[in-house]
């Protein structure tokens, strides 16, 4: 569980940085696909944990 709360709290991460272009990166536009995939695995680890 802890691995995954890791994982999607730093795609999450990422996502705020290329969304706002912090660190001086480039700005990329947040997508259904990369909100999808975070969705996705939070779902994953609620039925890990719930069964």
């Amino acid at each position: 569980m802890t691995v995954v709360v890791l994982l999607v709290g730093s795609t999450t991460g990422g996502i705020l940085v290329d969304h706002f272009g912090i660190f001086e990166s480039p700005k990329k536009a947040v997508n259904k696909q990369k909100i999808l995939g975070v969705l996705i695995m939070i779902l994953g680890a609620a039925a890990i944990k719930l069964l």
